[in-house]
C-alpha cells in the first residue's frame, strides 16, 4: 500500500498482539530474561516525577525567559512543538490564548521548541511572524540538547504536539495541548480534588484513545485477510468507544467493499455528503473496488465520477492510476489513457523526484493501457522491482 494514500486511521499498519502463555515463566536471578529486539526502555520520567527547572534555562529563549525556579501553586505548561509539525501550529492560538486568560491567575506557558529539522534561525523567524499569535515565552532546543535528553527522552515522548504539565516541582499530567481546555486549566489552578479530576479525566480519554488505536489496528489486520467477521467485530469496538469517530465511515465502506455487496455500496457512496472528505472516501473505496473483477461497472462509473475533479486537485501519481483503472473498468477507455499519461507525468514531477519515486510501475500501467490492457498490482509490483536500482 503506497504511504500517501493511507486514508484516515482506516489503512493504519497492523500490529500483532503477543501472546501470553498461561503460566509465564519466571527467569533466574542469575539467568535475567532476555530484552526483546527493539524493545523500549519503559519511561522513567512519568506523571508524579519530581523535576526542576535548571535545564530549562539551557535552551536558548528567543522570547522571554526560563523560570529560575518553581513558583508554588503555580501551573506550567511546556508545550513542546516545531515548525515542521502541523498539529503544533494548530494548537499554537489555543495556547496562546490559555496564556493570555490565565497568566495573571498562576497559569505559566513556555513554548519548547524541539526536534528542529532546519536548526534555529527558521525558528526565531517563525515566533518574529508570529507576533500577538504567539506570545508567550519561546525557547529553542536543539536535538539531542539537554530538554530533549532530560526530558522528551526519558518520558518516551514519540510524538508533538506534548505537554508536561508541571505543579509544585511535579509533572501532574502529559497531554495534548488541545486536551487543556479552559475548564481543565481553572480546575488545575484550583488543585485538590479538581485538579485530580482534570488528570483523571484526561487520562482517562487517553486510555480510551489507545483502545480505539487497538481497534484500528485489528480492522487494518483484518482487512489484510479479507476477514469480515473480525472487520465487523473491529467496527463494532470502535462504534462503542468512540461513535463520533471519524474513521467509522470509511471502514464502513471498505467493509462493504471486502464483503462485495455492491448494491448497499453503490447506495452509501452516493450518499455521503457533498464535503471535503467525500472523494477520498471515494478513492479508498475504488483502490479496493477497482482489483476486485466482481465489481460493476456502476460503481466503477460513480466512483470515477466523485474522483476526478479530486485527482485534478491533488496532481499525485497514485491518485491518477486509480482514477485511471476505474475508469477503464467503466469503460471509458480514453478518459483511463489520459489519467495514466497524467500519472506517469505526476511521477516524474519534481515533487516525487525529491521522494525518490520509481516510476516504472506508472511507465509500465501507461503502456499496458496503449496497447490495450490493464496491468494487475501484482504486474505492477513486477515491474517495481524489475526497475528497483541495484544495492551497493
Amino acid at each position: 500500500m503506497k504511504p500517501t494514500l493511507l486514508l484516515l486511521a482506516s489503512t493504519l499498519l497492523a500490529a500483532a498482539e503477543p501472546t501470553v502463555p498461561a503460566t509465564p515463566v519466571q527467569p533466574s536471578p542469575a539467568a535475567p530474561a532476555p530484552a526483546r529486539l527493539n524493545e523500549k526502555p519503559a519511561p522513567t520520567l512519568i506523571v508524579g516525577s519530581a523535576v526542576t527547572p535548571e535545564v530549562l534555562g539551557q535552551g536558548e529563549w528567543l522570547q522571554g525567559e526560563a523560570p529560575k525556579s518553581w513558583e508554588p501553586g503555580k501551573v506550567y505548561l511546556l508545550e513542546c512543538w516545531a515548525t515542521w509539525c502541523g498539529p503544533c501550529i494548530a494548537a499554537i492560538p489555543h495556547v496562546n490564548e490559555l496564556h493570555a486568560k490565565y497568566a495573571g491567575k498562576g497559569l505559566v506557558v513556555l513554548g519548547m521548541n524541539v526536534w528542529e529539522r532546519t536548526g534555529r534561525d527558521p525558528v526565531a523567524t517563525f515566533v518574529k511572524n508570529k507576533g500577538q499569535g504567539m506570545t508567550y515565552p519561546v525557547s529553542y532546543n536543539p536535538k539531542d540538547g539537554a530538554f530533549d535528553k532530560q526530558w522528551l527522552v526519558p518520558a518516551g515522548v514519540e510524538g508533538i504536539p506534548h505537554t508536561f504539565v508541571v505543579k509544585d516541582g511535579r509533572i501532574i499530567l502529559m497531554c495534548h495541548p488541545m486536551q487543556l481546555t479552559d475548564d481543565a486549566i481553572k480546575g488545575l489552578l484550583k488543585g485538590g480534588d479538581a485538579g485530580a479530576a482534570v488528570v483523571a479525566g484526561i487520562q482517562e480519554d487517553d486510555a480510551r484513545k489507545e483502545k480505539v488505536g487497538a481497534a484500528m489496528r485489528k480492522f487494518s489486520e483484518a482487512t489484510r485477510k479479507k476477514d469480515v467477521a473480525a472487520m465487523e467485530g473491529a467496527i463494532a469496538e470502535i462504534k462503542a468507544l468512540d461513535p463520533a469517530n471519524n474513521a467509522l465511515k470509511a471502514h464502513q465502506l471498505t467493509l462493504l467493499t471486502i464483503r462485495g455487496d455492491w448494491a448497499e455500496l453503490e447506495t452509501t457512496v452516493s450518499a455521503l455528503p457533498d464535503a471535503p472528505v467525500r472523494p477520498m472516501l471515494a478513492f479508498n473505496v475504488g483502490r479496493l473496488a477497482a482489483a476486485d473483477p466482481a465489481a460493476p461497472t456502476s460503481l466503477m462509473k460513480l466512483l470515477a465520477s466523485q474522483m476526478t475533479a479530486f485527482a485534478e486537485t491533488r496532481n499525485e501519481p497514485y491518485t491518477f492510476q486509480i482514477l485511471a483503472k476505474l475508469q477503464w473498468r467503466a469503460g471509458d477507455k480514453e478518459a483511463a489513457l489520459t489519467s495514466a499519461k497524467k500519472s506517469l507525468a505526476a511521477a516524474k514531477s519534481d515533487k516525487s523526484k525529491s521522494m525518490k519515486l520509481n516510476t516504472a510501475p506508472f511507465q509500465s500501467f501507461l503502456e499496458g493501457m496503449e496497447a490495450g490492457k490493464l496491468l494487475s498490482d501484482q504486474e505492477l509490483s513486477a515491474a517495481a522491482r524489475q526497475m528497483a536500482p541495484a544495492k551497493p
